[in-house]
């Protein structure tokens, strides 16, 4: 039998049309599930609710938050110049590494970790890999002067395609010349 106690923490959820975006929903939610929080609340959402006017919302009811960042470019530059020897090590089995910035109403934390960063880097070398095998198969179709399957046509960047096309007001002009 299971002694623990559940923890209780209350959660919102409404459910509106897929067209209503998160930063439009966001509010209409909130406000539904404000009433039944004590001042202090960690309010957790994710980027797409992240606007100043819902962040406002949440700082006037006294209520703390916690989302990703919708990044911005003094933020890259900080990323770009990430260096794990000069910031702070979180956890140096994992390999994850933070650095905390101190404004005047928010925090910000980048974090950076090892096994995250190498599988992504496989992920990109399989996609460069599925890339290569499909140039090749293109060339291979190409110098036996046969169409193109479908599957290449349809939003392939290895292929560059020029549309053009004539009406029938172009042709008539260029008849009467």
């Amino acid at each position: 039998m299971n002694s623990k106690k559940p923890i209780n923490i209350p959660i919102g959820v409404t459910v509106n049309k897929g067209n209503v975006l998160d930063l439009k929903h966001f509010p209409e939610t909130y406000n539904q599930v404000k009433s039944k929080l004590k001042k202090g609340s960690l309010i957790v959402f994710d980027k797409g609710a992240n606007t100043v006017e819902n962040i406002k919302l949440i700082q006037e009811d006294k209520m703390i938050y916690l989302t990703s960042m919708k990044l911005n470019s003094s933020d890259d530059k900080i990323i770009e110049k990430f260096d794990v020897t000069k910031v702070e090590q979180i956890d140096s089995e994992k390999g994850i590494y933070g650095i905390k910035i101190v404004k005047p109403n928010s925090i910000k934390y980048f974090y950076f970790s090892e096994s995250l960063q190498e599988k992504q880097l496989e992920a990109k070398a399989r996609t460069v890999l599925k890339k290569l095998q499909e140039a090749k198969e293109i060339q291979e179709i190409i110098v036996k002067n046969k169409k193109l399957p479908k599957k290449f046509r349809i939003n392939n960047e290895l292929i560059e395609i020029d549309y053009s096309f004539k009406t029938k007001l172009e042709e008539l002009v260029m008849m009467k010349r």
